[in-house]
């Protein structure tokens, strides 16, 4: 898991998830990643776009589904903080 609240923009929690789990995103014939891949209905080459070397950052619905899954990991993405409270 990563730290206790890793805080940044969606640029820098990608990159600190993408360096923090880079082993285990790719072991056992990339498993892991495919496995986030499917759970959040994008392509494998999709994910190798955002969590491999390039990092790519999506816009639209998979942006939000890039900033949901590392919510899920425990991320704080500061794009984000704003949004609960506006309602």
């Amino acid at each position: 898991m990563p730290p206790e609240r890793f805080e940044g923009t969606l640029a820098e929690c990608l990159s600190h998830f993408s360096k923090t789990f880079a082993a285990r995103l790719v072991e056992n014939k990339c498993q892991t990643r495919n496995l986030i891949c499917d759970l959040i209905g994008i392509n494998r080459p999709t994910g190798l776009r955002w969590f491999g070397k390039m990092q790519t950052i999506p816009s639209g619905v998979n942006r939000l589904k890039l900033q949901l899954i590392l919510e899920m990991f425990g991320y704080v993405i500061t794009e984000r903080t704003g949004v609960s409270d506006a309602q």
